[in-house]
């Protein structure tokens, strides 16, 4: 018999997801400061959660 274990991201380190990039988003002010991003250059994604696998092989 043979008992096996595995796991992933057991420190639970984030993994953030890409930026916004779509520049038409943004809202800017007449002398040209941004005055509402919109959601450019925001991260809205992060995964990273914990794994575990078991596995148990009977040979006989």
């Amino acid at each position: 018999m043979r008992f096996r274990a595995e796991c992933f991201g057991v420190t639970s380190t984030l993994q953030f997801g890409n930026p916004g990039a779509t520049a038409s988003s943004l809202t800017k002010n007449a002398d040209g400061s941004a005055k509402a991003l919109n959601g450019y250059t925001e991260i809205t994604s992060a995964s990273g959660e914990r794994q575990f696998r078991f596995a148990l092989k009977l040979t006989f």
